[in-house]
């Protein structure tokens, strides 16, 4: 139930998202139909924090390099700083720090 019930609070706030984007272009004409149409897929993923020394024993999980191809994604770091991004200008990653009690909201290809 709980897990349930924050999937479908992200989905809310996905869609409010959504809507904030559609309006600042002055689609809303759009809004209801494409928030209408979307889907929520919530994927639950536990990935070991590194040891502040790099001595982690157990082997690396993680993601490969990779897009998302929806229109945003919201992540809740749980305190592991796992996520990076890349710059285009210098083709570098950079890591993105944990803040308590916030969630990071990337946009998707699909915004691109």
């Amino acid at each position: 139930k709980v897990i349930n019930r924050f999937g479908q609070e992200l989905l809310t706030l996905g869609n409010l998202i959504q809507r904030m984007i559609l309006e600042s272009y002055g689609l809303e004409a759009l809004v209801r139909s494409h928030i209408d149409e979307s889907h929520c897929i919530m994927r639950l993923m536990n990935y070991e924090a590194a040891a502040a020394d790099g001595s982690n024993s157990s082997p690396a999980v993680g993601l490969c390099n990779h897009t998302d191809k929806n229109w945003l994604t919201v992540l809740c770091q749980q305190g592991v700083e796992g996520l990076q991004v890349e710059s285009k200008q210098r083709g570098d990653w950079a890591h993105v720090p944990f803040i308590p009690s916030t969630f990071v909201v990337i946009i998707g290809d699909s915004l691109m």
